[in-house]
């Protein structure tokens, strides 16, 4: 299954996170987009570590 979620972390984003086994990231060569996957890393670590969730 494959779950679109919006470019922000907020709630739908999280549950989506949480609900999911991996993670797949599109992102654009340009400068904002390659600062965004800073972003996202840290996402996806508060997340490993405050919910105890594991990704592939």
């Amino acid at each position: 299954m494959l779950i679109d979620c919006p470019p922000n972390i907020g709630v739908f984003s999280i549950n989506a996170l949480m609900a999911s086994e991996g993670v797949i990231i599109p992102v654009d060569m340009s400068y904002l987009g390659l600062l965004g996957i800073s972003a996202i890393e840290r996402a996806l670590e508060l997340i490993r570590s405050a919910l105890d969730h594991l990704f592939k």
